[in-house]
């Protein structure tokens, strides 16, 4: 349920940084029909022409997979209402990061809820 639930707010989130240009065309990573192979081919033209102008170029590299893990919460929800997104959107999004219950499950067995608290 979760997965699907989070499913639905990134699709929602994706069409409202879509349709007011938000995001840059550069930004590839959690973008739908993007990958990783157009930006490499993006990053190899701009070495090469780089390389034909006599230019230095310098690159950086991020692994940001695991970043939502350890992000600012309260500034993440800050940061969507100064872009505007619906004063709906922000209440579900805060209550799906500050009111989870985590529990593991075996076989037949079920943990007691443990509630997820904010940092």
């Amino acid at each position: 349920m979760n997965k699907l639930f989070e499913s639905v707010l990134l699709k929602r989130l994706n069409q409202f940084l879509d349709d007011n240009n938000i995001i840059t065309s550069e930004q590839i990573g959690f973008r739908r029909n993007l990958s990783t192979n157009q930006q490499l081919v993006r990053v190899t033209e701009l070495i090469q022409d780089g390389f034909e102008k006599s230019e230095s170029t310098g690159a950086l590299f991020l692994d940001v997979a695991k970043a939502f893990d350890k992000i600012w919460h309260d500034g993440l929800l800050l940061k969507l209402i100064r872009l505007g997104v619906s004063a709906q959107f922000i209440k579900i999004h805060f209550s799906y990061l500050t009111s989870r219950l985590w529990l593991c499950s075996g076989k037949f067995n079920f943990s007691n809820a443990v509630q997820y608290l904010r940092k």
